[in-house]
């Protein structure tokens, strides 16, 4: 560059072409500058953009209608407290008691479970 005593004697021509030399660069400068901080700005943007999962819906389960299956869903719905009667007097005295609310068939078919868990139960305790 000039030294301050060369600038004086440049020329008017000269002086204009140096400051818009100087010009564009400040100019690409702020340019630069201003691109950084618009990529920032982006930046943070895409942080804050998250896509939700979507739920997946749980297919229902076609209960199976016929009696055997019937009768073994109605014995663990009757036997009250759950885990605590495994000898399922309890199942016994509601299927006598609701004999209005289940077909024939289907109760029999129940008491016939029970009886066959019953005997298979005393026949593990005798073999052991």
């Amino acid at each position: 560059m000039h030294s301050d005593r060369e600038i004086a004697h440049l020329g008017r021509s000269q002086r204009y072409a140096r400051d818009k030399k100087k010009k564009e660069k400040k100019k690409k400068k702020k340019k630069k500058k201003k691109k950084k901080k618009k990529k920032k700005k982006k930046k943070k943007k895409k942080k804050r953009k998250k896509k939700k999962k979507k739920k997946k819906k749980k297919k229902k389960k076609k209960k199976n209608r016929d009696e055997f299956t019937m009768a073994r869903n109605y014995l663990t719905v009757t036997r009250q407290g759950g885990r605590t009667s495994p000898n399922r007097e309890l199942s016994l005295c509601a299927i006598k008691n609701q004999q209005a609310k289940i077909s024939a068939s289907t109760r029999d078919l129940a008491l016939a479970l029970i009886a066959s868990k019953r005997s298979f139960c005393a026949q593990l305790k005798s073999f052991k």
